[in-house]
């Protein structure tokens, strides 16, 4: 079955997306998720590791599927990735339309992609989010998705790091979202990391373009 995220802002699209990718691959180790009729599906797991079975992997975006690690300290990450429409799947927030408007740009410039896994026994989990607007840049990308995410819930507060080699910003743990996140922006690409593995965390980072 094809997960269906909620839209609600921008940020919490994709945040609220890689929590339910841990979520999945933690509590559900032997389910298997079908991918659509005609596209293609690999299972990326290596020996000893939880495995969820195979993964849709949509086609448009798997040149940044392919930025995105697949072993991060010990954790294997189960990738997938698909178009900005088939991401939306008819489910369109103004907030994430409103997100696009600010970036000068609509869905059809949108391409995603995740990766998400655990360890061998469940104890530590890792996921990261690709989010690609064409013709966007890194900045821009990284002011519209702090706008978006004070839009409600409990806005998460940033500060400037440095992890895996590269300068990002790292968000404190709060009540919906109980371990950091890393934002990371590149080009126009924006990525968002987590786990409960702070190796893990910036092996995934030194391991993005």
């Amino acid at each position: 079955m094809r997960p269906r995220p909620v839209l609600t802002a921008a940020a919490r699209l994709a945040l609220g997306f890689a929590a339910a990718a841990l979520i999945v691959t933690a509590c559900q180790p032997s389910e298997s998720l079908s991918s659509s009729p005609g596209v293609s599906a690999s299972d990326e797991s290596s020996v000893g590791a939880p495995s969820i079975g195979p993964l849709p992997s949509f086609v448009g975006a798997a040149d940044l599927e392919e930025t995105i690690p697949t072993e991060v300290d010990g954790i294997t990450l189960q990738t997938f990735s698909m178009s900005g429409p088939d991401f939306v799947a008819g489910e369109v927030d103004p907030q994430f339309i409103s997100f696009l408007d600010g970036l000068g740009a609509d869905i059809e410039d949108v391409a995603v992609a995740f990766g998400f896994g655990a360890n061998a026994d469940g104890t530590q989990t890792a996921s990261v989010f690709a989010f690609r607007v064409g013709g966007a840049n890194a900045q821009d990308l990284t002011d519209e998705f702090k706008d978006s995410a004070d839009a409600g819930g409990d806005p998460l507060v940033w500060h400037t790091a440095s992890m895996g080699g590269k300068t990002v910003e790292v968000s404190d743990p709060n009540d919906d979202f109980p371990t950091p996140v890393v934002l990371y922006a590149t080009g126009d690409v924006l990525y968002f990391a987590s786990s409960t593995d702070r190796t893990a965390l910036d092996d995934i980072v030194r391991q993005l373009p």
